[in-house]
């Protein structure tokens, strides 16, 4: 992988960290973009920074995805994935619970900063025929309290199976990773034997290690508890 581009985005947190952590460990070179300085600090010298380039981006900013591109190309030429990690999700309440403000600020923080990150890379994605990464709902999962939340999730679900018809006749690869609830996740309170961010990473992984005639479109990895209809 040594010549392999990886972006990740909001890279300094859970599973999206645990997967630059996991993708450097393959030999892949590294866009991690957060909106934390300090955090990508961090990860930089934990990875190596020979190999990773670090952007401060502010998510929901079209302007600064825009510079997140900028930067990966002027410093490794090509991306060849992208990993477009929302940002960890803050508020449990149900749709008829919470405030409107609320409401918005999910939707441009799990959603609409997902798709303008996607929609930035496209054009190198398609000149180097390469491969977007996302981690949505798990279809037949049970929907816990936090139902906002679990909207939004739905929502990145749809971008991505809409995003594989798109880009059919592209080479460009599309997959979904589709857990159940993972161990940073609001739903932990009512269910029990989460999945951890490394196990999300481990299929980020499994995805990214295909060859280009293997096209993984959806991997579903619900933890142990549930069961299969």
């Amino acid at each position: 992988m040594q010549d392999k581009v990886l972006l990740i985005t909001n890279a300094t947190t859970g599973v999206a960290m645990a997967t630059a952590r996991a993708a450097s460990r393959e030999g892949y070179r590294l866009v991690l973009a957060a909106d934390s300085r300090s955090g990508l600090e961090a990860i930089t010298q934990e990875l190596g920074p020979e190999n990773v380039v670090a952007v401060e981006v502010d998510a929901t900013s079209v302007q600064d995805q825009a510079i997140m591109i900028e930067q990966a190309l002027e410093y490794f030429g090509h991306i060849d994935a992208i990993f477009a990690s929302p940002i960890r999700e803050s508020d449990a309440r149900g749709l008829g619970s919470a405030d409107t403000d609320t409401w918005q600020d999910m939707l441009m923080t799990h959603v609409y900063s997902v798709g303008i990150a996607i929609q930035a890379a496209l054009p190198s994605l398609r000149k180097t025929q390469g491969h977007i990464l996302l981690t949505g709902f798990a279809t037949g999962c049970p929907v816990a309290p936090g139902s906002m939340y679990n909207i939004t999730r739905w929502a990145i679900t749809g971008i991505g199976y809409n995003l594989r018809r798109e880009l059919e006749h592209s080479g460009v690869r599309v997959t979904m990773i589709e857990p159940g609830a993972a161990g940073d996740s609001v739903l932990d309170a009512s269910l029990d034997g989460t999945l951890q961010d490394r196990d999300i990473a481990n299929a980020v992984s499994h995805a990214l290690a295909q060859p280009l005639h293997a096209d993984v479109s959806r991997i579903l990895i619900p933890p142990s508890f549930h069961v299969e209809n």
